[in-house]
């Protein structure tokens, strides 16, 4: 009977441990990143929420221009005919899912991607400047890659909230 007891415990220990799923396991690489004072006066500016990323334009289109390699768009060649040469700066916006120029006219949705791209490179490395009232000096990067099923984002996070999140894709 005492052994019964024994391995009655056992199983309900192994059978009450939290199962996880293949969604569960993956890479996460998180780092802080701090905005650069180098490009205080950026020709790019991101406003997202409450804040605005200030990105060298060159590197936003040097960006662009790589991803547009692998899938042959020329959604950067726009950008620079159309509107950087009006102003010398643009003003790039997004709202919910969608991105503005100008605060006026809208991205189509195939050319988000590339911009989701681009702009997440450029936030990853630090290649940006954070214009704040809050003087908040560095943000957080989170990336999440699955190793089996699952989404793969990535999260800029400042003063504690996410205020840009990208999602790139489902692994199966």
């Amino acid at each position: 009977m005492r052994n019964f007891t024994y391995i009655l415990l056992f199983f309900i220990i192994v059978s009450c441990k939290t199962t996880k799923t293949l969604a569960d396991y993956g890479i996460l690489d998180k780092r802080n990143v701090c905005s650069n004072d180098d490009y205080k006066n950026g020709n790019l500016i991101f406003k997202i929420k409450d804040y605005e990323l200030v990105f060298d334009f060159n590197n936003f289109v040097k960006e662009l221009e790589s991803y547009e390699k692998e899938t042959s768009t020329d959604f950067s060649k726009t950008l620079r005919n159309n509107y950087f040469n009006q102003k010398n700066k643009i003003l790039l916006s997004k709202i919910d899912q969608e991105y503005f120029i100008n605060g006026t006219e809208s991205v189509k949705f195939d050319n988000s991607f590339g911009i989701n791209i681009s702009l997440d490179n450029l936030y990853k490395s630090g290649k940006f400047y954070l214009k704040n009232t809050k003087n908040i000096q560095c943000a957080e990067y989170e990336h999440w890659q699955p190793h089996e099923q699952g989404t793969i984002d990535s999260k800029w996070i400042i003063d504690r909230k996410v205020v840009n999140e990208i999602i790139f894709g489902f692994v199966n």
